[in-house]
């Protein structure tokens, strides 16, 4: 079996907003090995987002443990999990942070090329709403690209509330008011590169309008 690369054990968050507390996360215990490709999926206020930001490192639990390949990262301080992301993970966020005039492909390798790190190199992927506001191609582009990766052995992680957007990745996490309710393998995931083969061009379509 492959590396256990994230193992989070009864985690809780928890948000002050003025006099009330807001419970984000609920005893979410989630294992992901490495070479995994995992959607996490949910409606506004599930919880997905902040359970991403928990396994980005850009945020700690207010309770429960998180290890990340292997080390205890629940409470480290904001330098050290600054080192972790720096060293160990890669961020794709929403389309508003997406340079123009460039690919889909130049986007997901531009932050790492900046850190001075090989494109390919074999650390964990996380994003946040990869495809929102794309249109078709440009989604199935983006998938096809971390389908890429993580045939490569990368692990990706990305959030979604498409089940099409889901569909492309080889198992599901479901969540609900701040808990896991479902954990799903796909059976047979869309290929995405297939998938881009049988949809006209960027050329065709420009011809059409």
């Amino acid at each position: 079996m492959a590396q256990l690369l994230i193992e989070t054990e009864g985690v809780v968050k928890d948000y002050i907003l003025g006099t009330r507390k807001v419970h984000a996360l609920r005893g979410v215990s989630v294992t992901i090995h490495a070479g995994e490709f995992v959607a996490v999926m949910g409606p506004s206020g599930s919880g997905k987002s902040t359970f991403m930001n928990l396994l980005g490192c850009l945020d700690t639990p207010t309770s429960g443990r998180y290890l990340f390949d292997g080390v205890d990262v629940s409470h480290l301080g904001a330098d050290k999990l600054a080192r972790v992301r720096n060293e160990k993970i890669g961020f794709v966020f929403q389309t508003f942070n997406l340079l123009a005039r460039t690919t889909a492909l130049e986007n997901v390798e531009l932050p790492l090329l900046y850190s001075h790190l090989p494109p390919r190199e074999r650390r964990p992927k996380a994003a946040d709403e990869p495809t929102g506001a794309l249109d078709s191609r440009t989604s199935v582009e983006i998938m096809g690209l971390f389908q890429d990766l993580n045939r490569e052995g990368i692990t990706v992680v990305l959030v979604t509330h498409e089940p099409d957007v889901a569909r492309y990745a080889g198992r599901t996490l479901s969540f609900r008011d701040g808990r896991l309710i479902r954990d799903d393998a796909v059976p047979n995931p869309t290929d995405a590169r297939r998938l881009l083969a049988s949809l006209p061009s960027a050329d065709e379509d420009e011809d059409e309008a």
